[in-house]
Parts: structure tokens; C-alpha cells; sequence
């Protein structure tokens, strides 16, 4: 999920710092977003679903500190989701999700992770 590594696509969300929070989502790994990740210049993270967590780390190893790059950007995986937890479109889910302050850089449509 490096550099280097296998492009895919990947179902984003774009989120709030305290979307996590709000809903009553905690990490089972690393940590969910804070209301920091909303401001301009604070590091480039995500948050993965325990889903996506399975199919691009098998083997138990850990993502956290790992990166995922989405559109040339990379973002450092600070959390993971429970695995009950599948976003607020429950029919498709999530893989990644992003602070919103993001979306200005990143441009909408597909995206690939990878």
C-alpha cells in the first residue's frame, strides 16, 4: 500500500474530525480523527476499515504508521474501524476515510489506492 505496491480502488469517505466520535466509533487499532485533523497543515492521515484492513495487510500485520496513497497523495493510516462498523452507506461500505479539509486537494470521482 506503498509506494511501489498494487493500484486499486478504493471507497472513500470524506469526514470530519470528530465524525468518528460523534457516531460512537472507537479505533481497534491506532487511533480515529480529532478534531485537529480539521485544520489546514496538520499532517496527511486515514483511518481503514477493519474490511479493507484484512484484504491489504493479511497476515495480522499491523497497518498503523503504514501509508496509502490516493490520487498521488499519501496519507499515513493512524486507525482502524471495527469491523461492525461499515460507514454510513451500509450497502457498500468503506475502505478509506479522509479528513474533509482534504477535498480541496484531492480532486471527486474514482480514485485509486495503492
Amino acid at each position: 500500500m506503498a509506494d511501489g505496491g498494487e493500484s486499486r480502488y478504493a471507497t472513500g469517505l470524506w469526514v470530519s474530525g470528530d465524525f468518528f466520535r460523534v457516531l460512537g466509533v472507537p479505533a481497534i487499532e491506532g487511533r480515529v480523527f480529532t478534531h485537529a485533523e480539521d485544520r489546514r497543515g496538520t499532517p496527511q492521515v486515514a483511518v481503514i476499515s477493519s474490511s479493507f484492513r484484512k484484504r491489504a495487510f493479511p497476515g495480522g500485520e499491523s497497518p498503523i504508521g503504514k501509508t496509502v496513497r490516493l490520487n498521488r497523495h499519501t496519507f499515513e493510516i493512524v486507525g482502524v474501524t471495527p469491523p461492525w462498523f461499515r460507514g454510513l452507506d451500509t450497502d457498500w461500505g468503506f475502505d478509506v476515510a479522509i479528513p474533509i479539509r482534504m477535498r480541496t486537494d484531492l480532486p471527486s470521482g474514482p480514485q485509486r489506492a495503492g
